[in-house]
């Protein structure tokens, strides 16, 4: 996982004397703003059902938290939107109280927390340019800061959105090809 101290020089020529913490909060803002609209950062996390308990705690990685669960298998059985629910935390409640145990898998999609310390390197691989269109659009769209240039915020807010659009597409096709068991940690 690069640390968001590593991948701020990707940005820095943008907003040269700009605080570390400003860059890392631009970085990070962008990657959460792309992976909630887009939902591109899809992973297959596990839980256990207890039997009579409606919720179950899925497993997620370090720093994140669900913006979406895009399938729920119990035993390998899929159950559909409308029968679960899905909170930010990964505690997914049933609709109907199981009556068997066992574990559960889940395609979620996730994004970064908010005190997250570093972006996933699958992530930032596959959608780096995009996170950085958006961190440049978010810096130089500061007025009253030395580094503010409203037609450059223009042009990168702009490459940003594209890539959301771009992303999500691209999330969107792979969710209808998703095989039932997809593999872990995949970026679209």
């Amino acid at each position: 996982m690069p640390k968001l101290d590593d991948v701020i020089a990707d940005i820095l020529p943008e907003a040269q004397n700009a605080p570390a913490d400003m860059l890392k909060k631009a970085m990070l803002d962008a990657a959460r703003t792309l992976c909630r609209r887009s939902k591109v950062w899809r992973v297959d996390v596990e839980g256990t059902m207890i039997p009579g308990i409606a919720q179950v705690e899925l497993e997620l990685p370090r720093e994140t938290s669900v913006v979406d669960v895009a399938y729920l298998y119990m035993q390998r059985e899929q159950l559909f939107t409308g029968r679960f629910s899905a909170a930010p935390d990964g505690t997914v409640t049933l609709a109907d109280v199981p009556v068997d145990g066992g574990p559960l898998r889940a395609v979620a999609s996730l994004v970064p927390t908010e005190k997250a310390t570093g972006l996933d390197d699958g992530l930032y691989d596959r959608w780096g340019t995009i996170i950085r269109n958006g961190a440049r659009w978010l810096l130089k769209s500061m007025h009253g800061r030395e580094w503010f240039e409203a037609q450059v915020a223009l042009y990168h807010q702009q490459e940003f959105e594209r890539g959301i659009g771009q992303a999500a597409h691209a999330a969107l096709n792979a969710c209808q090809k998703s095989p039932v068991y997809p593999l872990k940690n995949r970026f679209f």
